[in-house]
């Protein structure tokens, strides 16, 4: 079995830094972890430089200058998740760059997380915490999650475990996804729907769709206007699938009741944006795959995908 270089620049907690270091070592690799020092091409390159693998973060771009520059060496950039569009995958395959990502490694915790947006901000749990915090012992009517219409854009392994989670709560499931045979909808209690229908009858609506030219703001204003004023957005997939301006005049106007979003256009979020002024939002911070039990099987995944990748043998999570 040959030895391969393998870089992670994703820093682990202390757990699953141990558990790396020991299963990289039974599967072969020589692995690092060293944190870029900046985002920029040139502390990519020299950090980089001499590795057959990175683990890659979310935020760095892995550009056509960057990838040849690292090249012949490097065959392989894993994503520590499943969102690549920090990777030129055309640019990957010109150069025969492997991109990778760790499919499945995330998928039960990020949708425990939108499943927790949406009772959080249905209940008013945040502003609940705050005035608490203040001696106060304020009320609110709330939103039942139980029985209510549930649109999920997006119906891969995330929005499917969503659909599992949200049967318990006796949901009705709209589905929009053109790639999900309807066979797939009819497995897990769902419906196939446009995405106009989703947003007029939806109570709640679930984003899962990964970023492309073709999702890129496609949740915006003329969307918006189309939805109940009593319902709320999710949004645990990418920033930019939301038009982030046109979702602040939504919620600002009461065209929607509210949001739970943990990702954002620009991250980490802008000290001045308004949504930090909004009490009909919660805001996380890109921290739904953010359990040890997610970080710990995408490790797994990751490193098993690799091994198989360098060896010849066929593997999941190959998408350039």
């Amino acid at each position: 079995m040959e030895t391969k270089r393998l870089l992670s620049i994703v820093r682990f907690n202390e757990v699953t830094q141990a558990y790396f270091d020991s299963y990289a070592k039974e599967l072969g690799f020589a692995a690092d972890i060293i944190p870029l020092p900046s985002r920029s091409a040139e502390d990519m390159i020299k950090t980089m430089k001499g590795y057959n693998a990175v683990i890659a973060g979310a935020a760095e771009q892995y550009t056509y200058a960057v990838m040849s520059a690292l090249r012949p060496e490097l065959e392989a950039i894993m994503r520590f998740g499943v969102g690549y569009d920090n990777i030129d995958t055309k640019a990957a395959r010109e150069l025969g760059v492997a991109a990778m990502i760790a499919a499945g490694g995330n998928a039960a915790a990020v949708a425990e997380q939108a499943i927790t947006l949406m009772l959080t901000i249905a209940r008013h749990t945040c502003f609940f915490d705050a005035e608490m915090r203040k001696g106060n012992w304020t009320r609110r009517v709330g939103t039942q999650l139980e029985g209510k219409t549930v649109g999920i854009i997006g119906f891969g392994r995330i929005g499917r475990i969503l659909a599992g989670y949200l049967s318990g709560f006796k949901c009705e499931l709209l589905v929009a996804d053109d790639y999900v045979d309807d066979s797939v909808f009819a497995a897990h209690g769902a419906s196939r729907a446009s995405m106009d229908d989703i947003a007029a009858n939806s109570d709640f609506i679930s984003l899962h769709a990964p970023l492309s030219d073709e999702t890129r703001g496609m949740i915006d204003k003329a969307f918006f206007a189309k939805m109940k004023p009593t319902a709320y957005l999710i949004n645990t997939s990418r920033g930019p699938v939301v038009n982030e301006g046109d979702l602040i005049e939504a919620l600002s106007n009461g065209v929607i009741a509210g949001a739970g979003l943990d990702v954002f256009v620009n991250e980490p979020l802008e000290a001045g944006s308004k949504l930090r002024d909004l009490g009909n939002v919660v805001l996380t911070p890109h921290a739904a795959s953010s359990t040890q039990e997610s970080n710990m099987l995408s490790v797994k995944i990751m490193l098993e995908n690799l091994r198989s990748l360098f060896d010849g043998v066929p593997c999941d999570g190959i998408v350039s």
